[in-house]
């Protein structure tokens, strides 16, 4: 710790701007208290939900108390240290949280960063451009979803997400120009709204869109990432159609609620409360109509793995890993998005909050990052006072309290889990587990054992997703995995 720490005087000791970036996130995980100075020498607290505001100024200095400093002197802030002991469910594949994470860097995630990175904002934005018009190309044609189709789409995302990721980092630490940031993210918007339109052409079936063995971009970092996007779009489509094609499914759910459902998600509340179908979903279930919404959930998708970095396995190696360090990329996707000021907040939420799983012990417990920062707003709403919804399709509702979570958000949080399970490439497995396995060890871990992380409802739901994509063909068994 004292390697990057500046003795100020006796009472306070002093962080650059580049060390509390570096630092961010033990600081949010662990509360602890920083105080920026006054020009009249004095210092004031900040609160750790408006960090991110203070740090778009390069060149300002935060303080930390000495008192605090002692007492978090076991906590080594440069990272080199064995993480405090947690508990994490087995499945996520974590042998021993506290040896220390082998830095096995993704190459080819990180040349493609770099190529990115030589780019000036000129030759960014027109690489996007000419990747919105293949993709463009593909829906004039009405392509099917094969193995060339599926590998532009995963080369040309690749592409726009390395892009953005240098772009967004270069806003943080020297503005960009306001005008070449709103066109390249109004180009990425096209081009994940492009995606939306070749998905769902009517000429590929789920059962071809279950398909993402298909996506082999040499990097497992942008193989996942292009996975979840795909993924995403499809399920979200499906569970827009589930209301017709399942009505019997849709109807079976609220008949069989008390029986089935109520005894879960009695555990997410510390007051007994009276619990239904439109208290788990505000308002009830429904589609995503809006198909403004709908692109707000897509990009959120996109870009909720956009903190990552190619010096860290993601829960990948055979000796585990730091979780501090790991848990860092839910808040830099968070931060590189809100510092941008061109996302709507729900798109931002879901790089914070897709991990939160009901805010359970083994998640990364980030909801109240969010929430600090609508406190003052907060005090002002009688119908904040306590949370009565389990999600809400309003990030509003998260930010105030009122929800535990947010839809896409939990809908995030089942895809990741399944995919690292089910992938193939992980090192902390000796084999990837089959979707049959895999479904079977997300009920165990994330629903049965203790309150639910993930949510019972979209669980089910996603079985028969998995059942109509032909990827689970032992339906009996399937449907006894349901809750």
């Amino acid at each position: 710790m004292n390697k990057i720490i500046k003795i100020e005087n006796k009472n306070f000791i002093k962080l650059s701007h580049e060390e509390t970036r570096k630092l961010l996130p033990v600081i949010i995980e662990n509360n602890i208290p920083l105080m920026r100075k006054k020009k009249d020498e004095t210092f004031v607290y900040l609160p750790s939900s408006d960090l991110d505001q203070y740090l778009k100024k390069q060149e300002m200095d935060l303080y930390i108390e000495n008192e605090t400093y002692t007492r978090y002197k076991d906590i080594n802030l440069d990272f080199s240290f064995d993480s405090p002991a947690e508990k994490y469910p087995d499945d996520i594949g974590i042998k021993s949280p506290r040896t220390a994470v082998i830095n096995k860097t993704d190459s080819v995630f990180k040349t493609e960063l770099a190529i990115a990175n030589e780019m000036d904002m000129i030759e960014r934005v027109q690489t996007v451009i000419n990747s919105n018009y293949r993709l463009r190309q593909l829906i004039d044609q009405q392509s099917w979803y094969n193995e060339s189709v599926a590998s532009e789409i995963a080369n040309n995302f690749s592409r726009i997400l390395c892009i953005s990721r240098a772009t967004l980092d270069d806003n943080i630490n020297r503005k960009v120009s306001e005008d070449q940031i709103i066109k390249l993210i109004s180009e990425t918007e096209f081009a994940v709204d492009n995606l939306i339109s070749l998905l769902s052409n009517g000429k590929s079936t789920y059962a071809d869109l279950g398909r993402l063995g298909f996506i082999q971009t040499g990097s497992n970092t942008l193989n996942h990432m292009n996975r979840m996007l795909i993924r995403l779009v499809t399920f979200m489509s499906y569970f827009n159609e589930y209301f017709t094609t399942h009505s019997n499914d849709v109807k079976r759910i609220r008949t069989r609620f008390k029986e089935s459902f109520h005894p879960h998600y009695l555990k997410l509340f510390p007051d007994p409360q009276n619990i239904n179908l439109e208290i788990v979903f505000k308002g009830g279930m429904a589609p995503v109509a809006d198909k403004k919404i709908f692109l707000e959930y897509a990009l959120g998708g996109f870009f909720h793995d956009i903190g990552k970095i190619p010096d860290i396995e993601y829960h990948d190696s055979d000796e585990g890993f730091v979780p501090v360090k790991a848990r860092r990329h839910v808040f830099d996707s968070y931060n590189m998005l809100l510092q941008s000021g061109r996302f709507p907040l729900g798109t931002v939420a879901m790089g914070l909050l897709h991990h939160d799983y009901y805010h359970a012990s083994y998640g990364y417990r980030q909801r109240d990052t969010l929430v600090k920062k609508f406190d003052k707003r907060k005090m002002d709403r009688s119908d904040s006072l306590r949370t009565r919804y389990c999600m809400s399709h309003n990030i509003m509702d998260v930010a105030y309290g009122i929800s535990l979570s947010y839809f896409p958000s939990k809908i995030l949080e089942i895809l990741d889990i399944y995919d690292a399970m089910t992938d193939p490439d992980k090192n902390y497995r000796k084999s990837s587990l089959s979707p049959d396995e895999a479904l079977e060890e997300i009920k165990k871990s994330y629903i049965e054992k203790g309150a639910p992380g993930i949510d019972p409802i979209l669980y089910n739901i996603f079985i028969d997703f998995l059942k109509d994509s032909k990827i689970i063909i032992d339906s009996s068994f399937a449907d006894a995995l349901k809750i």
